[in-house]
């Protein structure tokens, strides 16, 4: 298989029943619906989602491009570290 073909090779499942799914549910409870919003997740979050569901540290890195304030969302939403046993880390 050649690793820089443009077609999407992956046709796995998302299992948001993780508790990486679990907290990102409640981060984007807080984002407002009229609002559109690009994130990337990276780090053992996307792997718990769509491999192994035991795997992930005690953070769910993601960033995005947005010119909203992902660490006041992250914060508004109680999911920041020391405010959560998992938390978001939100990156740039």
């Amino acid at each position: 298989m050649n690793s820089t073909a443009a077609w999407n090779w992956w046709t796995g499942e998302v299992n948001w029943d993780t508790p990486a799914g679990r907290l990102l549910d409640r981060f984007f409870a807080v984002l407002p619906l009229e609002s559109q919003f690009h994130f990337c997740l990276y780090g053992s979050a996307p792997l718990q989602l769509t491999l192994d569901p035991f795997w992930l540290s005690a953070d769910v890195d993601l960033f995005s491009e947005d010119d909203a304030d992902l660490a006041a969302w992250v914060r508004q939403a109680g999911l920041a570290k020391g405010e959560a046993e998992t938390y978001l880390e939100p990156g740039f």
